[in-house]
């Protein structure tokens, strides 16, 4: 039999595996490594790694191909070849167009600009394709593709031109930027009575995080009909499955079936990935409200708020430092409308708060300019 925390525990497995195979959602899900951007360290990263968590032989793991060989010597003229797909404003049918062009190295491969993502597909200011050339005191640009939204260029040559030298490497690996990466799933477990159950669901993996032990996590959201599932997936230096609410009961005879699950036991927020162009996390607001018996002590002030002790809810915030991020100590929120200040002069990547018993807490990220 199987139970439902095993199969859920497979299933982050396999559809780990699938998303780090050498690959742009791999590129998304590890987007913070330094130098995977560039490129430069894409193989190094992501061979053992996979072959760990796959069981994979590390020299089956495929390396990953640049966008077009050769073509990174300074001082030799290059013919570049591509095929352009572009979409006149008349008429909107695309025009394949064969392109052929010579540039000084090296050739660094291509930008797209889109002036109206979200507009008709053939209007003025749509996607222009540039081919990006030349050494690094003198970097240029030629447009290569142009008018509509969906104009596109792909290379498919770079030759030498003449006997100029070409022995000076291939570019960096084109990777995307860092994001979430969603894959379907089928969960198939055992209930206690031995009745097979088949879910259909998907996983969200978000960007990884590096903790103090140098272990490897990825968060995740396992949505199953409907019913979420959050947690986070250690990788290295093993597997782990860390999942809220619970599914790992054991003993006594208590069930490992979702649909009779206990209440969830407290646990650690996933910790948060920043997106790069918010603003840091300066502090939080938080708004408390009675549910229940009261435990506090209301202190009665003038002038200011009722101050309750020992506390409403404790706040804490998460740091981000190279590939590490990490939470503050917690910190006491006193009044029902408090403004915690983030006690990192850097600012946090993300804020938590937990409510003591017989309140409800809401809150707010404050987002502005740190104070370094």
């Amino acid at each position: 039999m199987v139970t439902f925390r095993e199969a859920v525990a497979d299933s982050a497995r396999g559809a780990l595996c699938a998303v780090i195979a050498i690959n742009d959602d791999g590129a998304r899900l590890f987007g913070r490594v330094p130098g995977l951007r560039s490129g430069a360290d894409y193989f190094n990263f992501f061979a053992p790694l996979r072959a760990q968590l796959c069981n994979d032989d590390p020299d089956d793991t495929p390396v990953p191909e640049p966008p077009f060989e050769g073509g990174q010597c300074v001082g030799t003229n290059y013919t570049v070849t591509g095929v352009a797909t572009i979409y006149p404003f008349a008429n909107c049918e695309p025009i394949i167009n064969n392109f052929s062009a010579s540039f000084p190295g090296p050739i660094r491969g291509l930008v797209t600009r889109t002036n109206n993502p979200s507009g008709p597909l053939c209007v003025a200011g749509g996607n222009q394709v540039f081919l990006r050339y030349g050494p690094d005191s003198n970097i240029q640009e030629s447009l290569v593709a142009g008018a509509g939204r969906g104009a596109t260029f792909s290379i498919t040559s770079v030759t030498p031109v003449g006997s100029g030298p070409n022995d000076c490497g291939d570019p960096p690996i084109v990777v995307p930027p860092p994001g979430p990466v969603t894959r379907p799933t089928t969960i198939i477990y055992n209930t206690n009575e031995g009745d097979e159950v088949t879910i259909e669901g998907d996983w969200t993996f978000s960007p990884f995080f590096s903790v103090g032990d140098l272990s490897i996590k990825v968060p995740f959201t396992l949505d199953l009909g409907g019913v979420e599932w959050s947690g986070n997936v250690e990788i290295s230096p093993e597997f782990n499955l860390e999942i809220s609410p619970r599914v790992n009961f054991g003993g006594s005879g208590q069930p490992d079936d979702p649909t009779g699950l206990p209440p969830a036991e407290p646990v650690v927020p996933p910790l948060p990935e920043p997106e790069e162009d918010d603003s840091a996390i300066i502090g939080v607001i938080i708004r408390s409200s009675p549910d229940g018996e009261l435990r506090q002590t209301a202190i009665l002030t003038n002038g200011m708020p009722t101050i309750y002790a020992p506390r409403l809810a404790s706040c804490s915030f998460a740091i981000e430092s190279s590939l590490t991020v990490a939470w503050t100590s917690d910190i006491d929120v006193k009044n029902r409308d408090c403004y915690i200040p983030c006690p990192v002069p850097t600012g946090a990547v993300g804020v938590s708060v937990t409510a003591m018993p017989g309140w409800t807490c809401t809150w707010t990220a404050v987002r502005g300019r740190p104070l370094t």
